[in-house]
């Protein structure tokens, strides 16, 4: 394995990582899908490198696949950029970046075009076409865009996260540097190190844009509360089974998690006791009922007299 591999496939592994965490993020977040979807299109770049480098693939459909991460990566940057900046931009029109995108996803279907490929990319000869110094161009004037955003915001005073913003567009720089030497040689290098020089934009980005750690990639902080609420809380779907609950309502009802899970939750609900209150309400999505959640007080049976308790 040489030590451009390791490279790629660590990269890969964090842009996986991180799409992971952002796709677990709030919704409303914002951002979020763009930085996701920019983490996913690095990992597209580094499997078109990686699958070459292993001979899984062959230089044609390498090319293929790496492009169509690296024709997505640019739009994206300015969209996490506007969002990261609470440009209005980014705040009435968040699908702009899909906007931005559509010219270069244009210029990378000449690939599929037989004979036509030529204007964008021929693998074959090694040749560059003319829509690639048009993608470049393009790209280029969409990533200086988004540092330009990042620095700007960064200088701004009184602007939050000051420090940040700046350590990111300067960090930002570093991959666009190394793409750059990497075209003036004539691609003459032996890999481009473009790639494997995302990862730390891509850490900086990451911590600038949500909470938490990086080993926050599934919502365990989110799971830890619930399970440490006061009151018990039981999940069943839309067919009345029992699909996750609570600690407090574990204890409540002085049932285990796995004697509750695929029971009826009118079955697990028995196990309250008489003046438990109980309130069951419906979680409706894409139009329907699709799960119901029921909430249980305690309080008031663990008040109650051994009498009342006994009838």
């Amino acid at each position: 394995m040489t030590l451009y591999a390791l490279a790629l496939e660590l990269t890969a592994v964090l842009a996986l990582w991180l799409t992971l965490g952002a796709w677990q993020q709030d919704r409303d977040q914002p951002g979020r899908l763009c930085f996701s979807v920019m983490c996913f299109a690095v990992l597209v770049w580094c499997s078109g490198e990686l699958l070459l480098a292993r001979g899984a693939i062959d230089l044609g459909t390498s090319e293929r696949v790496k492009y169509l991460g690296i024709v997505t990566l640019p739009a994206l940057w300015l969209g996490v950029a506007a969002h990261l900046a609470q440009l209005r931009v980014a705040q009435r029109l968040p699908w702009f970046p899909a906007a931005l995108l559509a010219p270069e996803l244009l210029i990378y279907s000449t690939l599929y075009m037989g004979p036509w490929s030529s204007l964008f990319l021929s693998p074959e000869n090694d040749r560059l076409g003319p829509l690639w110094w048009v993608h470049c161009a393009y790209a280029y004037a969409l990533v200086f865009a988004g540092i330009t955003i990042c620095l700007l915001t960064a200088l701004r005073p009184g602007w939050p996260w000051r420090k940040r913003r700046l350590a990111i567009g300067i960090a930002s720089l570093v991959p666009l540097a190394g793409n750059f030497a990497y075209i003036v040689s004539d691609l003459r290098f032996e890999h481009d190190p473009t790639p494997a020089l995302l990862g730390a934009s891509l850490l900086l980005l990451r911590q600038a844009l949500f909470p938490g750690g990086l080993l926050d990639v599934l919502p365990i902080a989110q799971r830890d509360l619930i399970d440490h609420l006061p009151f018990g809380m039981i999940l069943s779907d839309q067919s009345g089974v029992v699909i996750d609950l609570n600690g407090a309502a574990r204890r409540g009802l002085a049932i285990s998690r796995l004697e509750a899970l695929g029971r009826t939750l009118d079955a697990v609900l028995g196990h309250a006791p008489s003046s438990t209150r109980i309130e069951i309400s419906p979680i409706e999505l894409r139009g329907g009922t699709q799960a119901r959640l029921a909430v249980l007080d305690f309080s008031a049976a663990g008040k109650a007299t051994p009498a009342e308790r006994a009838a």
